[in-house]
């Protein structure tokens, strides 16, 4: 199975990606861990069974996060130690790991929109 480039970069990544971005800074919104950023407290002032809601586009990558991270913090590269970008601490491994889950959720996104053409 080959990797269509024009998975690697289109409007349904970008959005994908946005969606689970937003989703984790709901998801540190409800349960905060390891310095939370400005950006993730702001968004404690919502009504929490919304943020519940939004948060849930970011579960898979979430779920690889988790796993990766525990394979780093096995081998003594936690992903904790790295500063925050956005969110919190080590919140690049969930950018990494939300654009892998983008990319690979892209080509079923595409056959579910040929599909219904």
């Amino acid at each position: 199975m080959s990797l269509d480039r024009s998975h690697l970069v289109n409007r349904r990544l970008t959005v994908a990606f946005v969606l689970q971005v937003v989703g984790y800074a709901a998801l540190l919104a409800v349960y905060p861990h390891s310095e939370p950023s400005a950006v993730a407290e702001a968004l404690q002032v919502l009504p929490t069974p919304l943020l519940v809601v939004v948060a849930l586009p970011a579960l898979p990558a979430l779920a690889l996060t988790l796993a990766v991270g525990a394979v780093l913090s096995a081998v003594g590269a936690a992903p904790e130690s790295v500063p925050a970008l956005l969110l919190a601490r080590g919140d690049v491994l969930f950018f990494v790991c939300a654009y892998v889950v983008a990319v690979a959720s892209a080509p079923l996104s595409r056959r579910a929109a040929e599909l219904t053409d």
